[in-house]
């Protein structure tokens, strides 16, 4: 439970940090508009990186790591078949390309954290001002 703690705490601190960097500007009209700095992005990488690193890195938690895990081998060998059924083609592209690379089932756990968690946060970053 301390990592969760840790990572909350880094987290918070970096994303407090990246809010007091943006800058706030009166543009035309006198409407106030929000500009992000380079530290904002810099202090919301840093948070990002947190979250990526403590998923990607966890070792057994939940019932979908163990799943996963065991199944990275069987996950990239059935991808075509999986396209023509529409059977979680997603991550098996995902266990396809890690394969290729010369991943592991690791690495596997490691890109799927590293996707899930830049697809929200790119979301978040760019949809909102603050």
């Amino acid at each position: 439970m301390t990592t969760y703690y840790i990572t909350i705490l880094l987290v918070f601190g970096f994303l407090i940090m990246a809010q007091k960097s943006i800058v706030k500007d009166t543009g035309i009209n006198n409407e106030i508009t929000y500009k992000k700095t380079r530290e904002t992005r810099l202090f919301f990488i840093l948070a990002s990186m947190s979250l990526i690193f403590v998923a990607g890195f966890r070792y057994d938690v939940g019932s979908d790591y163990s799943n996963y895990y065991g199944s990275f081998n069987r996950f990239y060998l059935d991808l075509w078949q999986s396209f023509k059924e529409l059977d979680e083609p997603g991550i098996k592209f995902v266990a396809k390309i890690i394969n290729i690379v010369g991943g592991n089932a690791t690495a596997f756990i490691f890109a799927c954290a590293f996707i899930t968690i830049v697809l929200f946060l790119a979301t978040i970053y760019k949809n909102t001002d603050m």
